[in-house]
């Protein structure tokens, strides 16, 4: 078994403690995209190779602009990082904030960043008997204006998506409300559009991981 409470998808250590090749597991203990890379992509990063040998552009210039469009922001309001793991470590260490407010069971890197980053961590519970919907009431009874609030979305490990209409409607101008998980299929799923997008407050932040997102057919 795995002793410690960590990020999953160490393919190489589950491999070598099940004494098989990483190839031949079906990996649990990520939450990544069941149906793997769009058609698309293969040519595309193919076409890029002569490309690697090259430096990245430090600013992802090219990738802030296309989501500045995309998202209809500023490319100064985006921070393109190495997959959203690495924003949720950084932003809690710019944010000013004194505590994290996350609703459990989430993620477990929200609490272990906020913690890292010397927050207090304060769990909101959402409980099975009311399907793990998001406990509003219970969270604004938290809020004193010194935290960030954690959100997924949809939420991991539940799949449950908070009521982003109703959360904005009873705080219309969060602390921050950080927002991360399998957007576009969350989109689907809830027939109201991202969590964020054109209703977002100047004092949130919103992560999208590219890497968790479902292909376009």
């Amino acid at each position: 078994m795995i002793s410690a409470s960590t990020h999953g998808g160490n393919q190489r250590q589950l491999a070598a403690m099940a004494g098989d090749s990483a190839c031949s597991l079906i990996d649990f203990s990520a939450n990544l995209n069941p149906l793997g890379f769009p058609d698309w992509l293969r040519p595309l990063i193919s076409s890029q190779i002569a490309a690697i040998c090259h430096y990245p552009d430090p600013d992802s210039t090219a990738l802030r602009e296309a989501a500045s469009v995309r998202y209809g922001v500023q490319r100064e309001e985006i921070v393109a990082g190495n997959g959203t793991e690495q924003l949720l470590h950084f932003l809690p260490r710019v944010m000013g904030k004194a505590r994290a407010i996350i609703p459990v069971p989430a993620y477990i890197d929200y609490a272990l960043s906020a913690s890292n980053a010397g927050l207090e961590v304060v769990s909101v519970p959402m409980r099975s008997e009311s399907g793990f919907s998001l406990d509003l009431a219970g969270l604004e009874s938290r809020l004193r204006g010194d935290e960030a609030v954690y959100l997924g979305y949809p939420n991991n490990p539940t799949g449950t998506l908070p009521a982003a209409a109703a959360l904005r409607s009873a705080h219309p101008d969060p602390q921050a409300l950080l927002y991360s998980g399998h957007r576009r299929m969350a989109d689907v799923r809830s027939g109201e559009g991202s969590a964020g997008d054109g209703q977002r407050s100047r004092q949130s932040g919103i992560c999208r991981c590219a890497e968790e997102a479902d292909r376009r057919v």
